[in-house]
């Protein structure tokens, strides 16, 4: 499986943008959240929020970690797509799990 890099094409890579950018806004409204009070949240601007939902730009595997852990959702669903999930290697999703698992814990600490 290879991975996305920035070397590959750029029309994909918007594509999977704006899938990314779908789920987390579907997450945070799924969970109640209006836009305005889950950037406040989550420690952003509404603008970046935006770019991330329209595709041209993407959260950060830091924000990715928060926005799981906030919403208690697995980063599967954020990355979820049948179409570019194969694009990670297995082991990148268990290393972003085992970082929010990380974060859980000191967290409760």
């Amino acid at each position: 499986m290879a991975r996305v890099k920035k070397g590959d094409d750029k029309e994909e890579r918007l594509k999977f943008n704006k899938i990314v950018g779908e789920n987390i806004r579907n997450a945070y409204k799924g969970a109640g959240y209006t836009q305005k009070d889950f950037t406040k949240l989550i420690g952003i601007t509404n603008p970046t929020l935006q770019s991330w939902v329209q595709g041209t730009k993407t959260a950060d595997i830091f924000y990715l970690c928060k926005i799981c852990e906030i919403l208690e959702i697995d980063i599967n669903f954020i990355l979820n797509n049948n179409n570019f999930i194969n694009k990670f290697k297995n082991e990148d999703i268990e290393i972003l799990k085992e970082i929010i698992e990380e974060r859980k814990k000191e967290k409760t600490k």
